[in-house]
């Protein structure tokens, strides 16, 4: 294996590792946003203010 190879090689899977980064970072958010919406809503239901953080 040549050092281009590696270097290019090495390039991918550090694009590929940022993906994931950005993708779980993404899911997380839509997850926290979900539950967020999910608590006010029960919350206006039951007429209980939603806990402070």
């Amino acid at each position: 294996m040549s050092l281009d190879d590696l270097i290019s090689t090495g390039k991918r899977q550090q694009a590929t590792c940022s993906n994931l980064k950005y993708r779980k970072s993404h899911f997380l958010r839509l997850l926290l946003t979900e539950r967020s919406l999910i608590g006010q809503q029960s919350s206006s239901t039951l007429g209980i203010a939603p806990e402070e953080e």
